[in-house]
């Protein structure tokens, strides 16, 4: 099949490198400082359709939100001083086509949202100078925008990493870090974006592709499908597959790309100083309840946390006896008025995801329980036993 590089999509990124003083596309974001890691998140296709998603996932997705929370909470148990700042990228995020007829709405999201995303970036570089530290994150959709992005600025040293999942736009094989259970290699499956219109883009450069996370897994339709008349039938029938991903993954990996380029605090955070007594007082002890996992294969389970103050952290045992899975909860670190802890399952791995962070906030004598897995979102509220 001939290729035209871009066919539509960088001939309009490279249109809108504008003078770095135009007026911006939107309105800054609140809280953005230029000491920050900014993390630009573009959600996948169809998932800025729903508004309470959006809201929930706050506007970047669900993958790319999950994303974010963990490298803030990574950033800040490391005694890094920055902190992460958040700026979804504006765009239509098209549902992946199912037919013929809506190729076509999709190839102008996808060309929208790789010119929208390399405008957002350019400006905040543009702004923030020699400080600005930047990671981009996408899924689906999202990843092909930040590829086009990557192509064109991806030498950039202020940015730092990037995570593309499930890239429509992912060539076989690549100069990027793959992750996944996608085969890698001449004549396996690529990116779906060439079969749509001949949206490809070439290799990134060494330079690029070493400091991007690239994830896919086997048949999945967007990322690591054949081209020719049977893409869209895959799309349908291999479409659970699209949203099997879990951020543990590429978790470790892109703290590490990060974490060269942050400063460590000079002293602790007093809001963590072990002079501060009391301060997991709401939070200690054993508590019951039960978690609703729609999309898990148990929807609903019970779960035991106990929960104890040490040495100015709150660590403890988790166990989900229906699961079959117990482990131990530890790092625990207060922040917006919630508490955040890492949860790794020692017994029965095969059973749960073996590391997750778990949001734990107070509220009335309860504690409400929040897990972003990647591909599910687990919710409940647990009641203090002793």
């Amino acid at each position: 099949m001939k290729r035209t590089v871009i066919a539509g999509v960088l001939p309009i990124v490279a249109s809108s490198l504008i003078p770095l003083s135009a007026p911006a596309a939107q309105a800054e974001p609140a809280g953005t400082q230029c000491d920050s890691v900014r993390i630009f998140g573009a959600a996948g296709s169809g998932e800025l359709d729903d508004t309470a998603k959006v809201a929930q996932h706050r506007g970047v997705g669900k993958y790319a939100n999950t994303t974010i929370d963990n490298l803030g909470l990574d950033i800040d148990r490391a005694q890094y001083s920055e902190k992460v700042s958040r700026e979804p990228i504006s765009y239509p995020a098209q549902a992946i086509p199912s037919k013929i007829s809506d190729i076509e709405l999709f190839k102008t999201s996808v060309r929208t949202g790789a010119q929208n995303a390399l405008t957002q970036v350019n400006q905040y570089l543009a702004r923030c100078g020699s400080s600005a530290k930047v990671v981009l994150v996408g899924y689906s959709q999202g990843a092909m925008a930040m590829h086009a992005v990557l192509s064109q600025i991806g030498r950039d040293p202020r940015i730092l990493a990037a995570v593309l999942v499930a890239d429509g736009t992912r060539n076989n094989p690549d100069t990027t870090r793959n992750y996944g259970t996608a085969r890698q290699g001449g004549g396996n499956g690529a990116g779906i974006g060439p079969t749509l219109g001949a949206f490809y883009l070439p290799k990134l450069p060494g330079n690029v592709g070493s400091k991007t996370i690239s994830v896919c897994n086997s048949k999945d339709p967007v990322c690591d499908t054949v081209s020719g008349p049977e893409t869209l039938k895959r799309v349908i029938a291999d479409k659970d597959v699209h949203d099997t991903y879990s951020a543990a993954t590429w978790r470790r990996p892109l703290f590490d790309l990060v974490s060269p380029h942050l400063s460590k605090r000079t002293e602790p955070k007093p809001a963590e100083s072990t002079s501060v007594p009391g301060r997991f007082a709401a939070y200690t002890g054993t508590w019951v309840g039960r978690i609703k996992q729609p999309g898990s294969r148990t929807s609903s389970y019970a779960t035991e946390l106990k929960l104890r103050e040490s040495n100015g952290t709150l660590v403890g045992t988790v166990a989900y006896p229906e699961l079959r899975c117990s482990g131990v909860i530890s790092d625990g670190v207060i922040r917006d008025g919630a508490l955040y802890v890492q949860e790794t399952i020692t017994s029965g791995r095969e059973n749960c995801v073996p590391i997750v962070t778990i949001e734990l906030r107070s509220v009335v004598g309860q504690l409400t329980y929040d897990v972003h897995t990647g591909s599910t979102h687990a919710t409940g509220a647990l009641l203090k036993v002793s």
